[in-house]
């Protein structure tokens, strides 16, 4: 019944929410850092979204705002969370303005800081949690051991070009490849059901989407799009492509 988002309406970015309707626009942040990538816990009642500069943190606040509270990760960002519905948060951490990234995890109480994955030949980003809460699937490409603002743009198309999505149980075990050879994806996700894979990949001037039944090593063609596509979402009843 209602949308999250971020915004720079007001100078600083900031997390809003507003109905489906256009109505009841709330700004559900302080001012004191930027904040960004809000995502909602599964019963809708609160949201996780990080914020600060360098360290970047997390912090979790009901969804009217007012509670906000900060999930400590000392020494290393924290970016791009999502909540399972086991009320554990999955995200994106690295040391401070450095790379490779890893997939780490905490429960939404702030207890149990773990991170998920550790060879450092490899940058992990984008985790998504299974309907269940019992897996996840990321992104991992060949970690170019230096700071973003010094990679070259030839570095930067070898790591698109060693581009897979791999998955792995909630507690870190088990991890293998799903799919390889993703130059131009856009990040993969769950359907509802948790029953398939959705993915992009970037074939000449058109973007070609896949669904992969979960259990099978193959994918099945499902649309061709053209064009600059920034990201995709499957209705809940499948049947629906945004």
């Amino acid at each position: 019944s209602s949308i999250v988002f971020e915004s720079t309406r007001d100078g600083k970015s900031s997390i809003y929410t507003i109905n489906p309707d256009g109505s009841d626009l709330s700004k559900i942040t302080d001012t004191t850092f930027h904040y960004g990538q809000p995502a909602w816990s599964t019963d809708g009642k609160h949201l996780v979204y990080y914020g600060s500069n360098h360290p970047m943190q997390l912090f979790i606040n009901s969804w009217k705002g007012g509670e906000q509270k900060q999930l400590s990760t000392p020494g290393f960002d924290a970016y791009e969370p999502v909540w399972s519905s086991q009320n554990v948060i999955a995200f994106d951490s690295r040391s401070i303005e450095q790379t490779p990234n890893d997939i780490a995890v905490i429960n939404a109480d702030g207890t149990g800081f773990t991170k998920l994955t550790t060879d450092e030949k490899y940058d992990c980003s984008s985790p998504q949690w299974s309907p269940d809460g019992n897996k996840i699937h990321f992104q991992r490409s060949v970690a170019i051991r230096k700071p973003w603002k010094e990679i070259t743009k030839e570095e930067m198309k070898k790591k698109k070009q060693s581009t897979e999505i791999m998955i792995m149980n909630a507690d870190g075990s088990d991890i293998h490849n799903l799919i390889s050879n993703l130059e131009g994806e856009v990040a993969p996700f769950w359907s509802h059901d948790g029953k398939f894979i959705y993915y992009l990949t970037k074939q000449d001037t058109a973007h070609i989407l896949y669904r992969m039944p979960m259990g099978k090593n193959k994918s099945e063609p499902m649309l061709t799009l053209f064009g600059v596509i920034y990201s995709v979402s499957i209705s809940p009843n499948g049947k629906y492509i945004a």
